[in-house]
């Protein structure tokens, strides 16, 4: 409201107030208090001083007593302002405690160090850039002491005196968590580490992360200050008996505990308030993110999990959550699916964590995996094959059952998302009552999507090291160069134990399943056919396919196909078979042709690059472009007006040796129909490059 008044003219206002009084002049932005997790990785990429351990931070509202906590400001402007500034102050603090706020170690984020056990609250007001400020809003920091689970391999009661947490913790007043974390490798990495089971070299570098409160720097309580006390060091030799001969204070706090990740419970004592739950990575990153040997946190922190989407939040906004946010992910494993009730937590979108994969609490399933039960899909159909791979199938499967869906128009239409479990098993998609065949990837791959897209990431100083594979996700990674599909590194590695070596995903296909003649990679023969089924969808002859509440219900059905498949973003990897069937029905049942198929004839490869003459030349609204690839190349075909500006990338990918045809509709990059005149198109691929002139008709 306050940028509509401050742009109206005079009368405008005047109106404005008249017919609107009880609008307010303005609406103040919100702030909010981030507390920063600082990992020794992130620490190294921020090029800042340290790491040690009085430098990092899991970004939990309770720490140990003597930590340093990261702070940095947050807010929003209802209306769509920028926040341009911070107020900081430090309010209510420990008796005795001196600490300070203080600006650094970066621009945006201030340093307070906690000095004695209690609360330190922040306080924050933001301003936006038309000077408007916010509430203050204040957050309230916990230093406490280390105590322990109290139930470790030999120890199994727990003081209650000193707060431990399983005497709560254990089903007694509390459900059970300790019984299941026992069971898990966080429990006994240190016992194995020492007593040689594990054969890894031991120093004191790795107890910051395998025991409990490691800062040489605090008096907090954690295993450095007993370990002190005991004079005790790390043994020699990693053998059997190391274990035993352990103090029996320094046995309390080894291991990773349930305070290495909800904070120190010296103050806990059943108080919510002091105790922390995070869905944070930061949290895990402490241990799981820094190179060269813990690389899981740097090959998951540009991934799209990592990323919270843009979108609106709040109240109504479960069903979008669940998926795209950790906390709402495990609140829908607890609730149960297809079912789901959020237990009071907000809606706020957030990045998917470690935590909505893993539970830290249980060994129910292999790797601490939340779920890998059956997945059904939402036409009724269940998926029982994908061991492991089940638990991405529940988030990355279509909304929709698909028959009853398209019986009507709705905005955004399509199956929603990303439907790859609906894809790889091969239903849910509109197969007008025929039987369509199925590619076996769902079978062969023992864990369907955690096999391919979770295997091994390059060697260290192989390309796309940490960037495909493993905790990436990724297949393939554009080199940080999108522009140049050269350098693109592809995990085809993984492919080779079924299909044997393979240069790249376009695998060469069985057949000229889009019938330009060629039979070229599964890939470039599934995006031909989506070429295809566009142009028969509206508007018709064109690229773009919108469907509207006028189509008709075959347009309808053909539209949802075409969007099942661009979506999967495969183009034909996860199910060949399937993708090519549901786009050639569609195409036969809008133009009531099949797509001719016709596999490659020996000897039909060109001798030579060529770029043919446009047909038709004059032409209005397309013409075809023909051209000729004789090698394995990248190539591009571009199109230029008559000042040399180019005005559209026709093509721009690897391709295999034959004969290729596009069509050209007479637009720019952007969609924009162009005026007639003179045009040229550039075939350039290695050092081959070739012109020639066509007319647009006006």
């Amino acid at each position: 409201m306050k940028r509509l008044l401050r742009a109206a003219d005079p009368w405008t206002l005047i109106l404005a107030l008249l017919l609107i009084p009880a609008l307010s002049w303005a609406e103040a932005p919100t702030a909010k208090v981030i507390l920063e997790p600082m990992w020794p990785q992130k620490m190294k990429d921020l090029k800042l001083p340290g790491p040690d351990t009085t430098s990092v931070a899991t970004g939990l509202s309770v720490v140990g007593a003597g930590t340093k906590v990261y702070l940095r400001a947050g807010g929003a402007d209802p209306e769509g302002g920028k926040i341009t500034g911070a107020t900081w102050a430090l309010g209510a603090i420990p008796g005795g405690s001196t600490a300070t706020l203080t600006a650094g170690p970066t621009a945006d984020l201030y340093t307070l160090t906690t000095d004695k056990v209690g609360d330190y609250t922040v306080n924050l007001t933001v301003k936006d850039d038309q000077g408007e400020t916010s509430a203050p809003v204040s957050q309230v920091i916990t230093a406490a002491n280390y105590v322990g689970v109290g139930t470790v391999p030999g120890y199994i009661t727990p003081d209650l005196s000193k707060g431990q947490c399983a005497g709560c913790h254990n089903g007694t007043v509390q459900p059970d968590v300790v019984s299941g974390w026992l069971q898990t490798g966080h429990a006994s990495k240190f016992i194995r580490d020492i007593d040689g089971i594990t054969g890894a070299k031991y120093r004191v570098s790795c107890l910051r992360c395998h025991t409990v409160g490691w800062n040489t720097q605090a008096a907090d309580g954690g295993f450095d200050e007993a370990m002190a006390a005991k004079s005790w060091t790390i043994p020699d030799s990693m053998k059997a008996g190391n274990w035993a001969a352990v103090p029996t204070e320094l046995k309390q706090l080894a291991n990773i505990q349930c305070e290495n990740c909800h904070g120190p419970g010296g103050s806990h004592f059943g108080n919510a308030a002091k105790t922390a739950v995070s869905f944070e990575a930061g949290v895990c990153a402490q241990c799981h993110g820094s190179e060269p040997y813990h690389l899981i946190t740097s090959q998951w922190q540009d991934t799209r999990h990592a990323l919270a989407i843009p979108s609106a939040s709040g109240s109504g906004r479960e069903s979008c959550v669940k998926c795209h946010t950790a906390r709402g992910y495990v609140e829908y494993i607890k609730a149960g699916a297809p079912g789901l009730t959020f237990l009071g937590t907000d809606t706020e979108f957030a990045p998917i964590t470690c935590q909505a994969c893993h539970d830290p609490h249980s060994v129910k399933n292999e790797r601490q995996l939340r779920r890998v039960e059956d997945v059904t899909l939402e036409n009724g159909e269940v998926i029982s094959e994908g061991g492991k791979g089940k638990l991405c199938m529940t988030c990355h499967h279509s909304r929709r059952n698909a028959v009853e869906y398209v019986k009507k128009y709705s905005s955004r239409f399509g199956p929603h998302g990303n439907p790859q479990a609906d894809m790889i098993a091969g239903k849910n998609a509109i197969t007008y009552g025929q039987d369509l065949p199925s590619s076996n990837h769902l079978y062969a791959a023992e864990d369907a999507c955690v096999t391919c897209h979770m295997g091994p990431t390059p060697a260290a100083g192989e390309p796309g090291r940490n960037k495909v594979g493993e905790h990436s996700y990724r297949m393939k990674w554009d080199n940080g160069t999108p522009d140049n599909l050269a350098d693109d590194v592809e995990n085809v590695a993984v492919c080779a134990n079924c299909h044997g070596p393979m240069e790249n995903f376009d695998k060469a296909a069985n057949a000229d399943y889009d019938a330009n003649g060629e039979v070229e990679g599964v890939q470039t023969e599934v995006k031909g056919l989506l070429s295809l089924l566009a142009r028969a969808l509206p508007p018709v002859g064109k690229e773009q396919v919108a469907v509207d509440s006028t189509s008709t219900p075959q347009q309808l059905q053909a539209a949802y196909n075409y969007a099942y498949v661009t979506n999967d973003g495969s183009y034909g990897i996860h199910n060949t078979r399937y993708a090519v069937g549901i786009l050639r029905a569609s195409i036969k049942d809008l133009t009531g042709e099949d797509v001719p198929t016709a596999v490659e004839a020996a000897g039909s490869r060109p001798a030579a690059f060529a770029l043919g003459q446009n047909y038709p030349n004059p032409f209005n609204p397309e013409t075809e472009i023909r051209y000729s690839v004789a090698t394995a190349a990248e190539v591009r075909l571009e199109i230029y007006n008559a000042l040399g500006q180019q005005i559209r990338s026709l093509v721009a990918a690897q391709h295999r040796p034959g004969e290729y045809t596009v069509t050209w509709n007479g637009a720019d990059d952007q969609g924009k129909r162009l005026t007639g005149g003179v045009y040229f198109y550039t075939l350039k691929t290695g050092s081959f490059s070739q012109t020639r002139k066509m007319v647009l008709l006006p």
